[in-house]
């Protein structure tokens, strides 16, 4: 059986089964972070992340359109990326939730297009805006890597189910 793809006769999805469903594949924790014209530092947690191209060099990352910083970070010319290790779940609830002070007591680099870095981290990209698409009630930001680098010892946070978890550092076969 093949579903029509006219809008008012496909299945009714419930939004809340489907995120609970989303919640089963594990996705690591990053922060995206720029730094605005006027000096302002904006960062979000963000688990909706991925590697697109390598040449060019392209990666995505998907922003709310509800969030206060949405139309700062599509527009700010640059980003950078900060893959956040096992330890930081901290940081993570922080840049998580709006109204305390994000960068107090935060370590960041600045990245080449106004993106900034946080430190300590899994691994960063620092990358220039190349396009940004419409995704439902999120924007697909699509990055243009400048810069990168990676802490290889570290574990990463990972989000699974509705909390963090983490996974034992080094390889499996």
């Amino acid at each position: 059986m093949r579903l029509s793809l006219e809008r008012d006769t496909l299945p009714a999805v419930d939004p809340k089964a489907l995120r609970n469903a989303f919640g089963h594949f594990p996705t690591g924790v990053c922060i995206v972070a720029a730094t605005l014209p006027n000096g302002e530092r904006i960062g979000v947690t963000v688990n909706s992340f991925t590697s697109v191209s390598l040449d060019p060099p392209l990666l995505l990352v998907c922003l709310a359109r509800s969030l206060r910083s949405h139309d700062a970070l599509v527009t700010s010319g640059g980003f950078a990326i900060t893959v956040l290790h096992g330890e930081q779940a901290p940081v993570s609830t922080r840049f998580a939730s709006s109204g305390a002070d994000k960068w107090l007591d935060m370590e960041a680099s600045e990245g080449a297009a106004g993106g900034l870095i946080l430190n300590p981290h899994l691994a960063w990209f620092d990358c220039a805006a190349h396009a940004a698409l419409p995704g439902g009630d999120h924007t697909i930001l699509l990055g243009r890597v400048l810069r990168h680098g990676t802490v290889e010892q570290a574990a990463p946070l990972l989000y699974y189910r509705g909390g963090y978890a983490a996974l034992a550092a080094g390889r499996t076969a």
